[in-house]
């Protein structure tokens, strides 16, 4: 913990020496512009609750080639989390205790069915065994996965909660670089948010991280 540094190994000697899977950033435009009273409205309308945004993901993942690939989406909230599995259904939901109030929020919403039951403890236990097995396929998380979890045959992380947290832009794509048979290349898929300068600057920041690490980004989009 003290003293000088005895090893170092940059992220791009393990690909390199083959100690990681290579990752690749596919980068989507979310075009319009909008202005917003607050960082929480900025969230909550131009992030969790837009439906042209939460549109472009849904299409983004449904893609038919990849059908057959393990897909991990990754939000910040349970609300974002609601609002994909709306267009989403098929996906498996992890997330952690949803108190009251936000229960309400989203039957008001109507993000949720009147007779829904959260899962138990066991019951999330038990989906991150089945996706750890790859036996689910495709899930939308919460941070109640950011640590802990290890899916080696991750294909595609998708970061659907913006931002541009340092940490987040090496963590999150971190889980589709592990190594697994079969598996030559981990797919980050993120989204370009061109609605304020606020969120633009986010999305330079995280794609400014991610060509820092030496990641191949291939935009979907001109410009």
């Amino acid at each position: 913990m003290f003293g000088s540094i005895k090893f170092l190994r940059t992220y791009q000697q393990a690909v390199t020496n083959e100690n990681v899977t290579p990752i690749e950033v596919h980068m989507y435009k979310i075009g319009g512009s909008r202005s917003f009273d607050s960082a929480l409205k900025r969230k909550r309308q131009g992030l969790w609750g837009s439906a042209a945004r939460n549109r472009m993901i849904a299409a983004v993942v449904g893609k038919p080639e990849y059908k057959d690939k393990q897909v991990l989406i990754v939000v910040d909230t349970v609300e974002h989390l609601f609002y994909l599995h709306k267009l989403l259904p098929d996906f498996a939901l992890a997330y952690g205790s949803i108190a009251t109030k936000h229960y309400k929020k989203m039957k008001k919403l109507g993000l949720m069915s009147e007779d829904f039951v959260a899962a138990t403890p066991d019951e999330l236990i038990e989906l991150r065994e089945k996706f750890e097995n790859r036996e689910v396929l495709k899930a939308i998380a919460t941070g109640v996965w950011n640590t802990g979890v290890d899916f080696p045959s991750l294909d595609i992380c998708v970061r659907a909660g913006g931002g541009s947290s340092d940490i987040k832009s090496i963590q999150t794509p971190g889980r589709v670089s592990r190594k697994s048979d079969g598996k030559d290349i981990g797919i980050l898929i993120d989204f370009f948010d061109d609605i304020d300068d606020t969120m633009k600057k986010s999305s330079k920041k995280r794609m400014k991280s991610y060509k820092e690490y030496g990641w191949k980004i291939i935009k979907h989009y001109s410009g």
